[in-house]
């Protein structure tokens, strides 16, 4: 009886921890030179619980249709300057949170390169992007 007890007193507290642990689990708005980015989407679950709405959401992909991620994402202001440089190892979503501009982003997977061109137009403009590479 003092066994079924503990195993009952483990299964409830898993079964109170479990949406709490979940939660923990959920990508987070991170900083990197002063911009804010959310990277993540890794499984169906995360990507249906992601709500963002930065201006700009690139999504990594390959040719086969599958996600990708381990991409290296820079970004450069209309003047060439370089002003997010990050790595996106979480996930094949990426959301930026870029004011008003023009902008050059390249995004680097398995040594090739991709380059696109973004304008956000003001506060509410949304921009997303599919970046393909070959699937091996």
């Amino acid at each position: 009886m003092r066994n079924f007890m503990r195993i009952l007193v483990c299964v409830l507290s898993i079964t109170a921890l479990a949406p709490a642990l979940a939660l923990a689990q959920m990508p987070v708005v991170q900083t990197a030179n002063g911009i804010q980015y959310l990277n993540g989407g890794m499984g169906t679950e995360e990507r249906e619980a992601i709500r963002c709405d930065f201006p700009l959401k690139l999504e990594f992909a390959n040719t086969g249709g599958g996600y990708i991620s381990m991409v290296t994402v820079r970004i450069f202001d209309s003047t060439g300057n370089k002003i997010f440089d990050i790595v996106a190892n979480n996930g094949p979503w990426l959301f930026v949170k870029l004011p008003a501009g023009r902008y050059g982003v390249e995004a680097v997977f398995r040594g090739i390169e991709k380059k696109l061109d973004v304008d956000i137009r003001g506060r509410e403009d949304r921009k997303v992007f599919t970046i393909e590479w070959p699937a091996r």
